[in-house]
């Protein structure tokens, strides 16, 4: 019997960032993969510090490591990975010292040179990277984009490494939350732009001030936690809206009811939300930066993400393929599938 020890810890958060997405989605769905079977077994490790948020499963063993007995990483996990005769599986961007591991890089962002990132976390996912490098057997990344980084930047071998997509099916199990449009008269259905920030200067969230300023008749709705409005980014002006962070119930509602989703990051590992936004059937906006044209093709209108002075309504007008081959591409199931595989292949 096989053993893939993955670690859980990062699912003591309850916040369904683009990490916790992944894993949540991917964990439920090889649940029911391997159901039954008798030459593979999975366990999620965490420390019993907290519970594990969102997920429920039936089949994957859920294995609670005792923090008072050590560090977690630098200990716990790598004592009972050799204590089943396991391998182990990080999807989460960390790493332990264990020759023979699965380790999964979303993108290299915290140390591209190009943004500021802070020093101690820029400093922290470096020795990270230099730990898989040394002892992974699997690389596991989300698009060809980041494989190409991984292989220019850390010098891991091409063949060393899967690409794994992210899907968009969870949108299914998102109700809508519409108690929003009541906040805030100028929140019209089919009437707005609508972004989602953050604090970190390559999601270019500077680009939509300027294009608010470009274009004053509409209106743009802004959402996100941790963002400074006067400092990070400089929201101003009677035609953005900042509603600050939301449920998914009213992000889902917010998308759906938007005139376009603007999505104009300079670096992605992959870049979900914008996926969200045309499975919804809200046309989308997206910057022609890093993996984006990769994996959207001529489904979405692009936009310069150093070039703000654009027309939007005018670039609606513009002609874009259906994205349903990009679901039928992209989807959780065929995720879980491939990761299935990596698997079964160590």
């Amino acid at each position: 019997m096989k053993i893939i020890v993955i670690d859980g810890q990062v699912l003591h958060s309850g916040n369904m960032d683009g990490i916790h997405r992944f894993m949540i989605e991917i964990l439920s769905r090889l649940d029911k993969m391997i159901e039954g079977s008798s030459e593979l077994e999975l366990h999620l490790v965490h420390s019993n510090t907290d519970d594990i948020k969102n997920l429920t499963l039936k089949n994957i063993k859920v294995v609670a490591l005792d923090s008072s007995k050590g560090r977690y990483h630098m200990k716990l996990v790598p004592e009972y990975v050799k204590q089943v005769g396991g391998i182990y599986c990080s999807m989460s961007n960390d790493a332990i010292r264990l020759p023979g591991s699965i380790f999964t890089i979303m993108d290299l962002i915290p140390i591209n040179k190009q943004f500021k990132y802070p020093f101690k976390a820029k400093l922290r996912m470096r020795l990270t990277y230099m730990a898989m490098k040394k002892f992974h057997r699997r690389i596991v990344t989300i698009s060809e984009e980041s494989k190409k980084d991984i292989v220019n930047l850390l010098g891991i071998k091409e063949d060393h490494i899967d690409i794994v997509p992210c899907g968009h099916e969870h949108m299914d199990a998102i109700g809508s939350d519409d108690s929003i449009f009541e906040t805030d008269s100028r929140i019209v259905k089919g009437g707005y732009y609508y972004a989602v920030g953050n604090q970190y200067p390559y999601k270019n969230y500077r680009w939509v001030v300027e294009a608010a300023k470009y274009n004053k008749d509409a209106v743009f709705v802004v959402a996100g936690g941790k963002l400074n409005i006067s400092e990070d980014i400089g929201l101003a002006g009677d035609n953005i809206i900042y509603v600050g962070r939301v449920s998914d119930e009213v992000n889902r509602s917010l998308m759906e009811g938007a005139k376009a989703f603007i999505h104009p990051s300079k670096l992605e590992g992959f870049g979900i939300p914008p996926m969200e936004a045309l499975y919804l059937g809200t046309p989308a906006i997206v910057s022609s930066a890093s993996c984006l044209p990769e994996i959207y093709g001529d489904t979405v209108h692009y936009i310069d993400p150093d070039d703000a002075k654009v027309n939007l309504d005018d670039l609606l007008k513009e002609p874009v393929e259906s994205p349903e081959k990009l679901f039928e591409k992209y989807n959780w199931d065929k995720a879980a599938r491939d990761w299935l595989n990596i698997f079964k292949s160590m």
